[in-house]
């Protein structure tokens, strides 16, 4: 975000839970209304949501997390030569 004010800083350290829908119902309201007038903040918002889909599509739609994780490495290890193999080792 370009320029963050505590709005914008608000609604950030809160988009992982907003995304998840774990927010009280007052949080959500915060985050949705800042969304509502702050595009910085609302184009984080849709990148983080395209690429939960985006990873979700690469699981096969599963939500199960050692097996999204399987699934990504193997398709690191196809497109990138085993470089993935390097990453999960750090």
């Amino acid at each position: 975000m370009s320029t963050t004010t505590g709005a914008c800083a608000h609604a950030e350290s809160r988009m992982q839970a907003y995304l998840d829908k774990l927010l009280s119902p007052v949080d959500t309201t915060i985050v949705e209304e800042h969304l509502a007038v702050c595009g910085d903040c609302a184009a984080a918002y849709r990148f983080e949501l395209k690429l939960r889909q985006h990873v979700k599509a690469c699981c096969g739609g599963r939500s199960d997390e050692d097996h999204c994780r399987e699934e990504l490495l193997a398709k690191l290890k196809s497109c990138c030569g085993g470089a993935a193999d390097e990453q999960s080792a750090n």
